[in-house]
């Protein structure tokens, strides 16, 4: 039987993260994980309040969820079904949990289950926020 549970988790920023649209010193992100006590699996969610997501809605998000699937999830199709009415965030974590709790039960990777080549390292790019020069 799998078990899902979800943390919430505040995380302060190094600086004050400034965009048009708002400002935050710490973002509070959410750790859902599925687990039938052998294998686990877990996803990180995000809210954004440009969509209107918050750590509330989330959880709200969390609870009908958990509601719709009372024997748990047969496969990714089936999971697919289950989450057309939720919100991307909340998808996407989900989907995460899921992903990785496959995998860990087939003993295989992320890259494998997807069947394409392990990522290898790329060069990253930074975001600016509005902030003072210094």
């Amino acid at each position: 039987m799998q078990n899902w549970s979800i943390e919430q988790k505040s995380l302060q920023l190094r600086y004050a993260w400034k965009i048009s649209r708002n400002e935050s010193v710490e973002k509070t992100n959410l750790f859902i994980k599925v687990s039938d006590g052998r294998f686990e699996g877990s996803g990180e969610i995000a809210p954004n309040v440009r969509y209107g997501e918050t750590p509330d809605s989330i959880q709200l998000e969390f609870a009908e969820f958990v509601k719709k699937i009372p024997q748990g999830i047969a496969d990714l199709s089936a999971l697919d079904t289950v989450l057309s009415s939720f919100s991307n965030a909340f998808r996407f974590g989900v989907e995460s949990a899921y992903t990785y709790y496959l995998c860990a039960k087939k003993g295989i990777t992320v890259s494998q289950f997807f069947d394409i080549p392990a990522p290898s390292p790329v060069p990253t790019s930074y975001t600016l926020p509005i902030m003072d020069i210094g």
